[in-house]
């Protein structure tokens, strides 16, 4: 599964709202699968997302540390505010 999965996820969206769609239910159904294989569930996901297309000028220090980390939030409660001001420019 591992092997389609990262096939998958390489695939091109070039703007198509149905391979987008696929896309999601893929990722979806691959978490679904891992919950039920460890009973557990997962509120936060930490995952490497490529930049988009229009911006692919990849420097030295890109290739080397590779694409930039996101964390997929699905259980809001896990996110906790200190402190929320305004900032004036």
């Amino acid at each position: 599964m591992k092997d389609i999965f990262g096939t998958f996820a390489m695939m091109q969206l070039d703007e198509n709202d149905e391979i987008r769609e696929q896309k999601g239910a893929m990722y979806d159904l691959f978490i679904e699968q891992l919950e039920k294989n460890t009973g557990m569930k997962y509120k936060v996901f930490q995952i490497r997302i490529p930049p988009p297309k229009r911006c692919h000028t990849y420097s030295k220090l890109h290739l080397l540390l590779g694409d930039p980390l996101c964390y997929v939030v699905r259980d809001e409660s896990c996110i906790s505010l200190e402190k929320i001001e305004e900032i004036k420019r």
